[in-house]
């Protein structure tokens, strides 16, 4: 899968979206992006339910109260990214911003 880091015009697109959520998935998993990258779906990674709820952890520590099923109710990273850019764009900008500028 390649991720598509276009932009809107204010900065945070549904590529970036999508590479934020495959960085702390690596990140947390001790994988490259490139492994996460491959997969369609989480279960192709064999996440542990300590995993999925570190996942969800890292990404609430960015950009605040995300609920802990967030990776039983969207199953893909894809699906992941889709969720956050229409429920949490805000926070999204937040953090982009503070990305850009550290």
């Amino acid at each position: 899968m390649t991720v598509d880091r276009e932009q809107t015009p204010d900065g945070v697109g549904p590529g970036w979206v999508l590479d934020y959520v495959i960085r702390v998935v690596a990140r947390v998993l001790e994988v490259s992006t490139e492994d996460v990258e491959s997969v369609e779906w989480f279960a192709e990674l064999g996440l542990t339910s300590l995993q999925n709820l570190s996942i969800v952890s890292a990404i609430s520590h960015d950009l605040g109260d995300i609920p802990p099923t967030l990776l039983f109710d969207h199953a893909s990273p894809a699906q992941v990214a889709a969720y956050l850019s229409t429920q949490h764009p805000q926070a999204l900008e937040a953090l982009f911003k503070r990305l850009r500028s550290g």
